[in-house]
């Protein structure tokens, strides 16, 4: 196998990049530094991918490694897809094609999917069923359902000793049957995610009242002299503290702990200036007393942490069968079993440690607790990590900055702590306006530097549009500036309706008078949940959008409307799809107008065709219109014929509408009553049209005459 092209990768000593750039001095250093320990902590847009696709070519070209025995992790399945191509491309540039092939079998994936690799290689060893898989979400939903439901059974059926069941009962009344089920289910993510194979929750053995109430007594004792005399208001508060602390502790503890009010009278407050207060009497009577809060506050919580203890314990046995009998695993257990493993099988790990030569963790600002265990478990001395900790957006998934900046001050203490700052994406414009909106809210604040060039611009590159967010939040639902700002949006917090409104009109004018295309213009918005709201601003202004979330062309708006249509299709009682098919367009009805007017939920179930808002006011009319009362309290007995096809309009005296069409196509829907008919076949379409004929005949246009 022929060398590599040298020239490719550096020139005159400067290292270069896939696309021939120089790298910087910091990158270089970042590439270079390949023996023992290195973390980097890359500002966005500083290069780290360039960073990591180097370092593992360099790895294999220059210290002979070989692709198979470096172990990148990434936080994503595209990351290290991405991470793969990138690599691959650059062996095969620099004219390594076999360490291009070898790429197939490189260890560059999630930390899931490494942990997926090890245990699949070892799963009798770590108690793994061998043909076990990874459960989607809409499963593990059920089985988490399964379980709050026997576990809940188990607390209230038989309870231990140590909870009676009126605490059981007084535990769930508490905090309420959801509250209660989410506080239970998040400890059980947050402590597998902190790396507990079986949750559970400390519970601290019970204080000693009696204790704390007699030492507040003997301060009370040493306190009370000094208090006599003089008519401040303090030192009156004070001696009525003491001679409530003797009146509700001198014959001994009350049988229950004391409550807030209780405590707050036994208080003798701050020194404020007076001496007795101030004196060592004084603060150690308000350390007695705070002592005795503590005491007091954790025996009246011990039965609800005992009971949220046993809740969670049950809960987790209970998931846990249910994952064995399904013969699943969720991602908790990936990382748990494979943490284990490396740690109860020293020679396992050894293993690993001699076959994986290298690691790289990417994004290392979102790791938790848990995975900074299995990385330690695994005990790579060459480790290589980057991250941001300005990046770090999944701690709602127990992610933990902490765990970065431990290792990052750890780092920086051994010399192996290495700062990219400079910053390729932005132009220097921007990066200034960042730099002095969110440097002073950030501890340690690592200013963006710019890397491209400022170029000349006949046009400010940065403006800032301003408006009172508290301002708007803060008026009266009656004020006539909200009621004018609200007028035909979605409902929102104004703050956020005043932001909308303002873009959308600047867009406008960039658009009107400024000679810009709207596809020129991009809207990044800071929550997908507010784009509703963007959509009618720029509506109203008169700009066309098109609105996605960015997550793949599977969830754009547009698709998954089609998509409700299509399910409200095949099943019209599939509520969500039916709500969704009638928020999108053409009907576009909003929450308000379904919720007031259920018979529009009605009609579209009985005919998913209906495809306008016309239309749909006039199949609800025909539901209705049985229902109907005329101006002289008569039942209206009225047929509605829906074909879908060219139609003539009815008006009945009553004022309701509806439709008699011809027949077309093979398929016909009679709404009649109220009850929708199909029919198939010729026969019973003539024979119902010339029922309706009859009727119609019978009654004319105005419809029957009221009894």
């Amino acid at each position: 196998m022929s060398g590599p092209d040298r020239s490719l990768l550096e020139r005159d000593g400067v290292l270069l990049g896939a696309k021939g750039g120089a790298l910087t001095r910091a990158q270089s250093v970042a590439v270079l530094q390949r023996d023992g320990p290195l973390m980097v902590a890359a500002n966005a847009g500083s290069g780290k991918t360039t960073i990591l696709v180097e370092r593992f070519v360099r790895y294999v070209i220059d210290d002979g490694l070989d692709p198979r025995s470096i172990l990148a992790i990434t936080f994503t399945r595209r990351a290290a897809g991405e991470l793969r191509r990138r690599v691959r491309e650059r062996f095969m540039a620099v004219g390594c094609v076999e360490h291009a092939r070898a790429m197939e079998g490189a260890w560059i994936s999630t930390i899931d999917g490494f942990c997926a690799r090890v245990l699949t290689a070892h799963a009798v060893v770590a108690g793994i069923d061998p043909a076990a898989v990874v459960l989607d979400e809409s499963e593990l939903r059920g089985l988490r359902d399964a379980a709050w439901n026997a576990a809940l059974a188990q607390l209230l059926g038989a309870p231990p000793p140590q909870l009676p069941r009126p605490e059981a009962e007084l535990l769930i009344s508490a905090y309420g049957y959801d509250t209660l089920r989410e506080v239970v289910a998040g400890l059980y993510d947050e402590r597998r995610s902190a790396g507990m194979t079986h949750p559970a929750l400390p519970i601290p053995a019970l204080p000693d009242l009696g204790a704390a109430a007699q030492a507040l007594v003997r301060a009370g004792n040493a306190l009370g002299p000094q208090l006599s005399g003089g008519t401040p208001k303090a030192l009156a508060h004070a001696r009525a503290a003491v001679a409530r602390c003797h009146e509700l502790l001198g014959a001994g503890l009350p049988a229950a702990p004391l409550n807030e009010p209780e405590l707050a009278e036994l208080g003798c407050g701050e020194s404020a200036g007076v001496p007795a207060l101030a004196s060592p009497a004084g603060q150690a009577y308000r350390d007695a007393h705070e002592r005795l809060r503590r005491a007091c506050r954790d025996t009246r919580a011990r039965p609800a942490l005992v009971g949220l203890d046993l809740l969670l314990g049950a809960y987790g046995e209970a998931f846990a069968a249910a994952k064995r009998a399904r013969r699943g695993l969720d991602y908790a257990d990936l990382a748990i079993g494979a943490r284990d493993l490396l740690l109860e099988r020293p020679d396992i790990a050894f293993a690993y440690r001699e076959r994986l030569q290298r690691v790289m963790i990417d994004e290392f600002q979102d790791t938790n607790g848990l995975q900074l265990a299995l990385l330690a478990a695994l005990g790579q001395e060459h480790e290589f990590a980057v991250g941001d900790r300005l990046q770090s957006i999944y701690a709602f998934r127990h992610a933990d900055v902490g765990g970065f900046d431990v290792r990052w001050k750890a780092r920086g203490d051994e010399g192996r702590a290495l700062p990219l700052a400079e910053n390729f994406r932005s132009r220097p414009e921007i990066l200034e306006l960042i730099n002095a909106a969110f440097g002073d809210a950030h501890a340690g604040y690592q200013p963006l530097e710019a890397g491209l060039a400022r170029a000349p611009a006949a046009e400010p590159a940065v403006e800032v549009l301003l408006t009172d967010a508290e301002g708007w939040d803060a008026l009266q639902e009656d004020d006539p500036r909200l009621v004018a700002l609200a007028a035909g949006m979605p409902p929102a917090r104004p703050r956020i309706l005043a932001e909308a409104r303002l873009v959308a009109e600047r867009v406008a004018r960039l658009t009107r008078e400024e000679g810009r295309a709207p596809r020129d213009v991009v809207v990044l918005l800071r929550a997908g949940t507010t784009m509703p709201v963007y959509e009618r601003a720029f509506e109203r202004a008169g700009v066309p959008a098109v609105a996605t979330q960015g997550r793949g062309w599977w969830t754009r708006r547009e698709v998954q409307d089609l998509l409700a249509h299509l399910r409200v299709l095949v099943n019209p009682r599939d509520e969500e799809a039916l709500l969704g098919t009638l928020a999108a367009p053409p009907t576009a009805l909003d929450a308000e107008e379904i919720s007031r007017d259920p018979d529009v939920v009605a009609a579209y179930r009985a005919d998913p065709l209906v495809h306008d808002r016309a239309s749909m006011a006039l199949a609800r009319d025909g539901a209705v219109a049985a229902r109907e009362t005329s101006s002289r309290g008569a039942l209206v007995d009225v047929p509605v014929l829906l074909i879908h096809g060219t139609a003539d309009r009815l008006t009945y005296a009553q004022g309701t509408e509806a439709f008699a069409t011809q027949v077309a196509g093979d398929r016909t829907l009679i709404l009649y009553d109220g009850l929708v008919h199909e029919l198939h076949n010729e026969p019973e379409r003539a024979q119902v049209l010339a029922d309706v004929v009859a009727w119609l005949d019978a009654h004319g246009s105005d419809g029957p005459d009221p009894a």
